[in-house]
C-alpha cells in the first residue's frame, strides 16, 4: 500500500470535514481497497457532492454502490473481486459500538434547519395521492441517521420512499440514558396531502 495514502486521506478529512462521518469513512475505505488493489481512486474532490447526497440516503440505497465503483475505478465485469472485498452499504454506515440500544421508540421531529421537508413527487401530485408515511429510524449519539425503515405506508411507495430519503438526511436530537446522548430507535413521519383540484 501506498505509504503515502494516509497523509493524502487526513489532507482530504481536514479539507472536507462538512462531510458527514459515514461518507468520509467510507471513502477512506474505498480508498484504501483501490490502493491495495493497484487501482487509481478518484479524489474526494471528484466526488464530494455525491457522497453528501449518496449517504443521505436510506441503506441499501443502489447509489452509494455505483459510487463506491466509481470511486475505485472498477466496473462490474472488470472488477468483481475488488467489489467483493469492499465494504458495501452495511459495513460503512456506522455500527453503534456502545451497549444494545434502547427498543423504547420515541416520536421525534427532525432538528429546525436541519434538512427540508419531503418533495412532493410530481406524479404523485398529477395523481392526487397522498397519504401519511411512519418510519422508524435508528440514530445515533449525535442525532445522525444510521438505518431507518417503513412502519406504516402511505399506500404509495414512491411517496414512502421520498420521505424515507428526506427525513433521513435529518438531524434529530439524540435520545438521553443517563442524562447523556445515546443511540436508538426514533419515529418520524409526514403526510402528504394532495392539492384540491
Amino acid at each position: 500500500m501506498d505509504a503515502a495514502l494516509p497523509e493524502k486521506l487526513i489532507a482530504s478529512a481536514f479539507a472536507y470535514r462538512q462531510l458527514n462521518r459515514p461518507a468520509l469513512e467510507a471513502y477512506a475505505m474505498w480508498s484504501c481497497h483501490a490502493n491495495a488493489h493497484g487501482l487509481p481512486a478518484l479524489p474526494l474532490a471528484a466526488v464530494h457532492a455525491e457522497m453528501t447526497k449518496c449517504f443521505a440516503r436510506p441503506a441499501g440505497d443502489a447509489c452509494v454502490r455505483n459510487l463506491r465503483d466509481r470511486v475505485m475505478g472498477i466496473s462490474r465485469k472488470g472488477g468483481a473481486q475488488a467489489m467483493a472485498d469492499t465494504p458495501d452499504m452495511l459495513a460503512i454506515r456506522r455500527t453503534p459500538t456502545n451497549k444494545a440500544p434502547p427498543q423504547d421508540t420515541v416520536t421525534h421531529t427532525p432538528i429546525p434547519g436541519s434538512c427540508e421537508k419531503p418533495a412532493y413527487p410530481k406524479e404523485s401530485l398529477r395523481k392526487g395521492e397522498g397519504g401519511a408515511v411512519t418510519i422508524k429510524f435508528f440514530i445515533d449519539a449525535e442525532g445522525v441517521v444510521v438505518d431507518g425503515k417503513i412502519v406504516k405506508s402511505s399506500g404509495v411507495d414512491r411517496l414512502d420512499q421520498e420521505a424515507l430519503s428526506a427525513l433521513g438526511r435529518c438531524k434529530y436530537v439524540p435520545l438521553l440514558k443517563d442524562g447523556k446522548p445515546d443511540s436508538g430507535f426514533i419515529r418520524a413521519g409526514h403526510t402528504f396531502t394532495p392539492e384540491p383540484k
